[in-house]
């Protein structure tokens, strides 16, 4: 599953925090600025990553789904495209496709049973 910007920026900003706070044991002059930069990178970080969680990106979340298809239903004789199977133009017979396939494959909609959405 793809992660959210919100997240993948909070576990950075989490990184660096924690990292930051490594410089505590060093020879630092100012520890007290050092403790207070790394302890907001971390609330920050945090904060982002709770934040992807509740209330995911809609550009995010959507990429992770494939576009529904649309099938059709054709026969292997006709150029006509049904967009259901009990249309009296098939006769019974047909196999799903695909529409873009059937499209490309130069059908085009049944006069009887087409949708705006087939068009």
């Amino acid at each position: 599953m793809k992660k959210g910007k919100k997240f993948i920026i909070g576990i950075v900003l989490l990184a660096i925090g924690v990292v930051g706070l490594f410089g505590l044991f060093g020879n630092t002059d100012d520890k007290a600025a050092l403790a207070v930069g790394c302890v907001l990178l971390i609330a920050a970080g945090a904060v982002l990553v709770v934040l992807d969680r509740k209330f995911p990106d809609k550009n995010d979340s959507g990429s992770d789904r494939k576009k529904s298809k649309v099938y059709v239903f054709v026969t292997k004789t006709g150029k006509k495209y049904h967009s259901s199977p009990s249309c009296s133009a098939l006769n019974g017979g047909g196999y799903r496709m695909e529409i873009n396939k059937a499209r490309k494959g130069g059908y085009t909609p049944c006069e009887k049973c087409q949708y705006d959405y087939l068009k």
